[in-house]
């Protein structure tokens, strides 16, 4: 995240629980934003999302929470079938909002999982 500029760190460990910063679709070997239509760019943000937890020493089926954040409420079917190959069971808590992501990305996500 720090490559786009941003002061933040990626993943936080604190109290038993690790938390992601937002995940845009970015590429975590190249630190480049990885471009295309909505599920392209949604599952370029779920494997950056659980890179980033396996880098903090947590699986992704450690999630508890996800909010997403999309540019358009029309590309939720769409985000929802990428979503559900990486959380087929026991799928944590969501929520979803309408958000302007500026000029990197049409879809982002804030998670939160167990350590």
């Amino acid at each position: 995240m720090r490559s786009l500029g941003l002061p933040c760190s990626t993943a936080v460990r604190a109290n038993g629980f690790v938390f992601i910063s937002a995940t845009p679709p970015v590429d975590m070997v190249t630190g480049e934003m990885v471009r295309g239509d909505i599920e392209v760019q949604t599952e370029a943000s779920l494997k950056a999302l659980k890179h980033c937890l396996e880098a903090a020493g947590t699986p992704l089926d450690k999630v508890v929470m996800v909010r997403i954040y999309a540019v358009n409420s029309g590309f939720y079917t769409a985000i929802n079938r990428v979503y559900a190959k990486y959380f087929a069971t026991n799928p944590p808590a969501r929520s979803s909002c309408r958000w302007r992501l500026g000029r990197w990305s049409s879809i982002s996500r804030l998670s939160v999982a167990v350590a």
